[in-house]
């Protein structure tokens, strides 16, 4: 049972940084010429979360100035944001899951 929740907590781990390195290299690239911007799909797995990479389509929109790369800048803050979010509960989860196996090491002594 711990380790299932611990497994749990450690994919929402990784996809919480996949979803923060995405949107990284979103940003940093939003002026590169030929740049696909990519987005991340979760999806539950039993334990945890599947994390998948997939571009953004149209991959570039027009502008006046010629085609950009297709990256709104206020939908990468707010994906930073949220990432944070994710390390904040996922740790949040170990702890708690560190407690009870202090709890029932106390219980079995």
């Amino acid at each position: 049972m711990i380790t299932s929740i611990i497994n749990t907590a450690v994919s929402g781990l990784q996809a919480a940084e996949k979803r923060l390195a995405n949107s990284a290299n979103n940003v940093a690239n939003v002026q590169s010429e030929n740049f696909t911007p990519q987005r991340i799909t979760q999806t539950s797995t039993n334990p945890g979360v599947r994390s998948d990479v997939i571009d953004v389509d149209p991959a570039r929109i027009p502008t006046p100035e010629g085609d950009a790369p297709n990256v709104d800048l206020a939908s990468e803050v707010i994906e930073q944001q949220l990432s944070t979010y994710d390390f904040k509960a996922n740790l949040k989860v170990l702890e708690t899951a560190d407690e009870m196996a202090e709890d029932i090491l106390d219980m079995m002594a």
